[in-house]
């Protein structure tokens, strides 16, 4: 009979003396045979109560068990039992009375090797604690490869925008990348269920199949995470086992604590993100919002020389007044676009409020290279907007200043601002350099 990893059966007499005991016992305790000896000489002494308890009650259970449905199962009791070399393990043993059964002739013992669990507290400590999804995550990892066996390694998948991240427990060996990204099938197939790949030469393997099977892997149990709410998919697990029983996984099974675990965490994580992004941007056009701004022109200022732009909207109002703010809106939303078109990649674009944007070029003191990004932006701002089809135009000026190290960010600032409102009292589209 095929049995799941961490355990083993058991047949015993009236007596508690060993009659039959499955291969998987050697696996586990390494004795080769011990039919023939008491039960009792392997369990610690101070569990000897509870076996001789839990065995009364297995014997004389017979017209209670008659009054139950035949899907009851009886409780399980752990206790600890030595090794071959002397080590207590603990065990989870299950009795079930056939002694009156002429076919078994014995009480059946179910044991199975209760395995740390301390990673439950660890994870609900750490997400109580706020920590961050890459340290919560590898410890329910740790947590997932003890419930499902001795031998069998799982990773944690998530999506962070565009990007997918894996994690595995970090004090073990770490599994092989190329094995974690087998999670990513969840999205690749849009699974809803788990899904167990049993041959290794599978298409979805790809190249995962070969490693694995020279890493001693037989199978691979692919699990989508449900968010805590049930609204979507918005994370993955991917087990890999040296045989496929692992994975007949029961509903009240451990793992199924670990997945619970892992989704609140992604949750939680996804939370958090948004709740950063929208604490640090302009949500109508997705730019940098004026505190975010500021601290990144102090955190670049404080590093290299930079060129500061200060852009104020010319015309904007009456679009406003003639076309309403759902025009206006659309308008600010491609203003922001085109800026962004046309600064260089380490630059910072913002959206400081109303119809005012401003641009920080990092690594640069260069006058003209701020004036020249600036009659860029102009240029590109003044062309046609087309917004529910109405066609508009506005304009941009521009203030331009040059801080050199050592440079302090508010006067700067102060410098670009003076400089915008001479652009704007000189007239529309037009660039001014701070003096």
């Amino acid at each position: 009979m095929s049995r799941r990893e961490g355990q083993f059966t058991l047949l015993l007499n009236d007596r508690f003396d060993i009659i039959w005991h499955s291969e998987s016992m050697t696996a586990l305790l390494g004795f080769s045979d011990l039919c023939g000896h008491n039960a009792t000489e392997y369990v610690h002494p101070d569990d000897l109560e509870l076996v001789l308890e839990t065995m009364v009650t297995a014997t004389d259970a017979d017209a209670i068990h008659d009054l139950l449905d035949p899907a009851h199962s009886p409780e399980s009791a752990d206790i600890r039992v030595s090794d071959s070399t002397g080590v207590w393990h603990t065990f989870a043993a299950t009795t079930y009375n056939h002694l009156d059964d002429p076919d078994v002739g014995g009480v059946l013992c179910v044991c199975t090797l209760v395995r740390d669990r301390s990673d439950v507290g660890r994870s609900i400590e750490l997400l109580g604690s706020g920590a961050d999804v890459e340290t919560v995550l590898p410890v329910v990892a740790r947590l997932a490869d003890r419930s499902l066996g001795a031998h069998t390694r799982t990773a944690f998948a998530w999506r962070q925008g565009e990007r997918i991240h894996r994690v595995c427990a970090l004090d073990d060996v770490a599994l092989d990348a190329r094995l974690c990204a087998v999670a990513d099938l969840v999205w690749t197939l849009e699974l809803r269920a788990p899904l167990a790949i049993t041959d290794l030469s599978d298409v979805h393997l790809g190249a995962a199949g070969p490693l694995a099977r020279a890493a001693g892997f037989v199978a691979a149990y692919i699990v989508p995470i449900e968010a805590p709410n049930g609204h979507g998919i918005i994370g993955a697990m991917v087990a890999w086992g040296r045989s496929t029983v692992e994975f007949n996984i029961a509903r009240q099974s451990p793992i199924h604590v670990a997945l619970r675990l892992a989704a609140l965490a992604v949750a939680d994580s996804r939370t958090k993100r948004d709740l950063r992004w929208a604490a640090a941007h302009d949500p109508l056009t997705g730019l940098v919002n004026r505190a975010e701004f500021s601290r990144s022109l102090e955190s670049i200022a404080a590093a290299a020389d930079v060129v500061l732009l200060y852009i104020d909207l010319d015309d904007f109002k009456p679009i406003n007044d003639l076309y309403g703010h759902g025009v206006g809106d659309t308008v600010l939303v491609e203003v922001g676009r085109r800026i962004g078109e046309v600064i260089g990649d380490r630059d910072v674009v913002g959206r400081l409020g109303g119809d005012e944007f401003a641009v920080v070029c990092a690594g640069t003191n260069d006058a003209m290279h701020g004036r020249d990004v600036a009659n860029r932006i102009v240029r590109a701002v003044r062309a046609p907007i087309d917004s529910h089809g109405v066609e508009v135009t506005v304009g941009a000026s521009v203030g331009v200043a040059v801080g050199a190290q050592p440079l302090i960010p508010a006067l700067l600032m102060k410098r670009a601002d003076d400089a915008l409102y001479l652009a704007k009292s000189s007239g529309k589209n037009t660039v001014r350099l701070a003096s």
